[in-house]
């Protein structure tokens, strides 16, 4: 396990509690196509990747310098409320090129409703090897299905429509 031990969590009277935690630990037991168990922190308490089993989880890559992510950002919102009560699960997780001060008023400004968590240099490489490839060119998404597996790749920004139609098979 390779320890990080910042975490944040910040309040927001139009939204309540706004989900933000970095990625404490990861795992060194990486397995291709399934994504490494790691922690992070909320509301003081420890949580691990391996709760969300039993959910199909997409998985966002990105960073808070992006311009034109906010139209992803927003679909993915509509995305995650209309199918959370199905099983779906989105995390969005921010890479080390960005900076970790920016990302709360980003979730407050964007208005997220999923959990963002923070990747340093280390934990990007644990999901590159899991995946088999880079996670660059920003934004890359993960499919993952109830069982663990990653079932798809998806490089480059896309539409509510377009990840409907890619996770409504594995739920």
């Amino acid at each position: 396990m390779i320890p990080i031990l910042l975490n944040f969590e910040c309040q927001t009277p139009k939204n309540g509690n706004v989900k933000f935690s970095y990625i404490e630990s990861m795992s060194n037991e990486i397995t291709p196509t399934y994504i490494p168990d790691f922690t992070y922190e909320i509301n003081g308490y420890t949580k691990y990747y391996s709760e969300f089993a039993g959910k199909v989880i997409l998985i966002n890559f990105g960073n808070t310098r992006t311009s034109d992510s906010y139209k992803e950002i927003q679909d993915l919102k509509k995305l995650y409320s209309d199918y959370r009560d199905k099983g779906l699960e989105v995390i969005g997780v921010v890479v080390s090129e960005s900076d970790p001060e920016e990302i709360p008023d980003f979730i407050i400004k964007n208005n997220i409703n999923y959990l963002i968590l923070y990747a340093n240099e280390n934990h990007t490489k644990g999901f590159e090897y899991a995946i088999s490839s880079k996670l660059f060119p920003l934004p890359m998404s993960l499919i993952v299905d109830r069982g663990g597996k990653i079932r798809e790749l998806i490089p480059g920004k896309r539409t509510y429509l377009e990840f409907k139609n890619l996770i409504e098979k594995y739920l």
